[in-house]
């Protein structure tokens, strides 16, 4: 059951938000007895948030108390609604005899039976909550799914949030696929193109998985590394000294070995559509080759190991970069077209910006960021500091960049400074969300939620060291981070932590959004296996499309947990 509609919670309960009073000696005692004074005090829902926050502190009692309490608060809760609803409904009935106030009268009895009606499923949808929660960890996930169903079908902006949580928590428990692996992984990408494809290195070589088809490929042994990966094929080199590379296909069609380099390859592009490739190697020269593994033509006039190579959009314009301090642009045919970067130093990095005619953008020691035409005529120079690395980060028809001293800004494609982004601490790393909205991290650990115009829009809060790495599907509103405290931690963009998986390493970003296919990817290193769960609200909106099947499979549950104010 895959599918995703975007949710966009208020979480204000302290069950599902980061608490560090949680982490105290003693949480467990006096979440009890508040919530136990509340309870004696008519408090019934605030009680139910208490105990059920009881329930996550470290210090608890592995004991029914808390339960036994929840089940006492609801007897009395549902004692004193019915009293509530007795109560209006009388005073509804003496305000219809009644002569000139009566319309009056009966309104206000009437609305006092519906804020009692409320307040009762305000309590039953917390209830419902924590049964599905205690379900799931009991591995029974049919009836957790069912339970946190019905909590979200209860819920109000109160009560939102803690049966949200419930919900994810039983999607990822119960949906998630496994994939085996060999091993920890060494490295994951997902590719960025409009078929979802995940590679990653374990310790038995490089693999592709489809996630749309879920088909898992072998495409390189382990002394081997991934280049690049096209609509439909992918291109691997030797790590073991030698010169060939391979083209792999995707589509079962014949593979290719490329031995026309001279020494190892270290760069490759596939355009777009899969019509030819360009690999770059040790050997000072790129090649262009077409689809059946035959060359094309090859690139030459660089005087060092070639590192980067991209093709523009339309497949017209080839841009390299090399260690010889410059970057080079070729026709497809195989000229070139112009050096750009001749007395900058060593290039760091190039870029090509989407456009008509498209842009290239450089990253040097000594030049710094500069805009270049595709003729190879200078466009404009960012009056940045260029004492330290800077990262540039493409959006739209901007650019962003962070410098060393952790200052972020936005820029247009003539080079014009257009937004400031204002962080008390020092910026570390950005990434696009969306058309317009931005992601970064900071030195504080924490995670920052950008709106176009530079605004702050929210600031995310629970790893425990800095990030190294995000990704995000701003149309369901999701956010995942993972950090260098090992774990990966999914988000919505609200900045309420939805769940959170423990990855066991350190090194590298080991979790992945798909937005083609609406799924997250985890690495879970210490059962050596990937995850992949579907987007919660995928789940959801399959089953309110169901509802009425799902709800006849379930009926017998209705009663077996006693569920009131069924909508």
């Amino acid at each position: 059951m895959r599918s995703y509609i975007s949710v966009i919670c208020v979480i204000i309960l302290n069950l599902v938000t980061v608490n560090p009073v949680l982490a105290q000696e003693g949480c467990y005692q006096e979440r009890k007895e508040q919530g136990r004074q509340l309870m004696e005090n008519g408090q019934y829902v605030s009680a139910v948030v208490q105990f059920s926050i009881a329930l996550t502190c470290p210090d608890r009692q592995q004991n029914q108390e808390i339960i036994t309490l929840i089940q006492e608060t609801q007897k009395r809760q549902q004692a004193h609604y019915e009293r509530l609803v007795q109560a209006a409904e009388k005073e509804a009935a003496s305000a219809r005899s009644a002569r000139a106030d009566e319309a009056e009268a009966r309104a206000l009895a009437e609305q006092k039976a519906e804020e009692a009606r409320i307040s009762g499923r305000q309590a039953e949808a917390l209830r419902l909550s924590l049964l599905a929660d205690i379900n799931r960890q009991q591995r029974n996930f049919g009836d957790a799914l069912f339970l946190a169903y019905a909590a979200l079908q209860l819920s109000d902006s109160i009560t939102f949030a803690a049966a949200r949580k419930a919900f994810v928590e039983v999607v990822k428990d119960s949906f998630s696929q496994v994939v085996p692996t060999v091993g920890n992984i060494q490295h994951m990408h997902l590719s960025e193109g409009p078929l979802p494809y995940l590679s990653f290195l374990d310790e038995a070589g490089i693999k592709v998985y489809d996630l749309k088809s879920g088909r898992l490929e072998k495409v390189g042994p382990v002394h081997s590394e991934l280049l690049t990966i096209g609509a439909s094929t992918v291109v691997t080199a030797r790590t073991d000294g030698g010169n060939e590379g391979q083209l792999v296909s995707l589509r079962n069609e014949t593979d290719h070995t490329l031995t026309a380099h001279l020494e190892r390859l270290t760069a490759a592009a596939v355009a777009s559509d899969d019509s030819f490739f360009v690999t770059g190697a040790r050997d000072h020269q790129a090649i262009i080759w077409n689809k059946d593994g035959s060359i094309k033509s090859r690139l030459v006039g660089h005087e060092g190991n070639i590192y980067q190579i991209h093709i523009s959009p339309d497949g017209q314009m080839i841009v390299t970069r090399s260690s010889d301090g410059t970057a080079r642009v070729w026709s497809v045919e195989g000229r070139q077209v112009a050096i750009i970067g001749q007395d900058e130093g060593y290039i760091r990095n190039i870029q090509v910006m989407k456009g008509t005619p498209v842009s290239i953008i450089t990253n040097s020691d000594k030049g710094g960021v500069k805009i270049w035409e595709q003729g190879g005529a200078l466009r404009a120079v960012l009056p940045l500091d260029n004492s330290g690395s800077i990262q540039v980060v493409l959006q739209g028809d901007r650019l962003i960049t962070l410098t060393a001293n952790g200052s972020m800004s936005a820029w247009d494609i003539q080079g014009n400074a257009t937004t400031s982004f204002s962080y008390d601490e020092k910026l570390l790393g950005a990434v696009p969300y969306g058309d317009g909205q931005l992601l970064s991290w900071s030195e504080d650990q924490r995670i920052q939620l950008w709106q176009q115009n530079g605004t702050l829009a929210q600031v995310f809060v629970g790893h425990q060291d800095i990030l190294s790495g995000l990704s995000g599907a701003p149309s369901a509103g999701l956010i995942l981070s993972t950090g260098r405290d090992g774990s990966t931690k999914l988000w919505d963009s609200s900045g309420q932590l939805l769940t959170e998986w423990d990855l066991q390493t350190r090194r590298v970003m080991m979790g992945h959004i798909a937005q083609q296919t609406n799924q997250i990817v985890i690495a879970d290193q210490g059962n050596q296996r990937l995850l992949i769960m579907p987007f919660p609200d995928i789940i959801l909106e399959q089953l309110m499309n169901n509802h009425e099947q799902f709800l006849s499979v379930n009926q017998t549950l209705l009663a077996t947990y006693n569920i009131q104010f069924w909508p």
